[in-house]
């Protein structure tokens, strides 16, 4: 049986006989996994500790043990609070990725004996480790004349920082490539991109050909790919590439890609689709204007590509036409976030149950993030308490307390907590 359960059947126990309790800390946690590489989320966590007693502590003190170069505390409501009977405060804890290798440490919270609660934490950290991907294919397979391009997803899958990347390559057949990742040290999970490049003559002959990739960095390792060229007579459609530069988060923005059948043949109908590694892909197509249209030789069709970040960084797609009777022809997206939100992070706290709705949607757990672009106020949150509790009011560095709605616009490119606390 967990320490909390224990103590609450203590609680409970307490309050049946009449007796108070006296004042005992308990944390929402006895042990917590903190995991660099599988996601930010992991990187650090927030931890509820609760005053289950009937009587007041003394000012707490939050304390970090054990492997104290890994370990910090990041943010702390608790330290020098005296923890009013049934209330909760919150610390996040973070993992740093300073080195490689497994963790322990422990957060302590604590006040007069024998007021106190611990929660163990356990960290990994990979050491870093390089792979490459093709975004969307290993082969690139080109018209005379045409230019083409394949890109490539450097990643650093450990958790600690790689050494500067050396690129080399590419050799024949291909003639150019970007470097925008020469010299890029990636942090733990970080990414970029490669693209290399073939301007195709009007003569070069008909072949298949392989060229050489390789990136290299000291920590990190090397890894190496083969891509290929396949140089075709005709019949490969042409799609413009399209970078939008800076977008501003949750704003849509549109460019227009041209879809162009350069022959020697008439196309069917062109599919277009875009090709994305993300979970939530940050380019749609909002209009296909060359949906069930044939395309004769030198004709053009236009897509309407609409752009939305949710966050900072780069990002980039493929964009591909293709049809029964051409080869398919592709074209790059590439848009970079530029923060213009503000967000809210939604957690529960308390010995009582109930819920929060917000813009119509119900709540009963933890750890959902809404994000609102600057300016804009959130809808109300609203907490509702199930039969048997009571909702007390809201904590976190949200501008909200007392147990009404909580409606209010948050400062620009700020991120903050809101805590929903039922007792019974």
């Amino acid at each position: 049986m967990s320490r909390a359960i224990l103590l609450l059947l203590v609680t409970l126990a307490g309050c049946t006989r009449g007796a108070p309790l006296p004042a005992t800390l308990i944390a929402d946690d006895s042990e917590a996994l903190f995991d660099t590489v599988a996601g930010v989320e992991f990187a650090r966590r927030t931890f509820n500790f609760t005053n289950v007693g009937d009587d007041k502590t003394s000012p707490l003190t939050v304390e970090v043990r054990g492997d104290v170069d890994h370990f910090d505390v990041e943010w702390d409501g608790c330290s020098g609070l005296a923890l009013a009977a049934h209330a909760t405060c919150q610390v996040v804890a973070r993992l740093l990725p300073v080195s490689d290798g497994s963790f322990d440490g422990e957060l302590h919270v604590y006040g007069m004996a024998p007021v106190s609660a611990s929660v163990l934490m356990h960290g990994k950290v990979m050491p870093a480790s390089l792979s490459l991907t093709p975004m969307a294919d290993l082969v690139a397979d080109a018209i005379q004349g045409q230019n083409v391009s394949l890109a490539f997803v450097v990643r650093n899958d450990g958790g600690v920082a790689a050494g500067p990347m050396h690129i080399t390559g590419p050799g024949a057949p291909f003639d150019s490539r970007s470097a925008n990742c020469d010299g890029v040290r990636l942090v733990g999970g970080g990414s970029c991109v490669i693209t290399i490049m073939r301007a195709v003559a009007l003569d070069a002959p008909l072949v298949s050909a392989t060229g050489a990739l390789e990136v290299s960095a000291t920590p990190g390792g090397d890894v190496m790919l083969a891509p290929v060229l396949n140089v075709r007579a005709g019949g490969v459609f042409l799609v413009d590439s399209k970078d939008w530069g800076l977008i501003p988060t949750l704003q849509s923005k549109q460019k227009i890609v041209n879809v162009t059948n350069p022959g020697p043949l008439a196309a069917d109908p062109p599919t277009v689709t875009i090709l994305s590694n993300e979970m939530y892909p940050p380019f749609a197509i909002t209009s296909d204007g060359c949906r069930g249209r044939g395309l004769g030789v030198g004709q053009s069709c236009q897509v309407t590509v609409t752009a939305t970040l949710s966050d900072t960084n780069q990002h980039t797609a493929m964009i591909m036409a293709s049809a029964d009777n051409l080869r398919p022809g592709s074209g790059t997206l590439t848009a970079l976030g530029q923060r213009a939100h503000w967000s809210i992070v939604l957690t529960f706290a308390g010995t009582g149950t109930g819920t929060v709705t917000h813009n119509g949607a119900t709540y009963s757990t933890g750890g959902v993030q809404f994000i609102f672009p600057n300016g804009q106020p959130a809808n109300p949150f609203a907490g509702i308490a199930d039969s048997g509790s009571t909702f007390t009011g809201w904590t976190g560095t949200a501008p909200c307390t007392g147990p009404g709605s909580c409606n209010f616009v948050g400062a620009d490119n700020s991120d903050l907590t809101l805590t929903a606390n039922f007792s019974h």
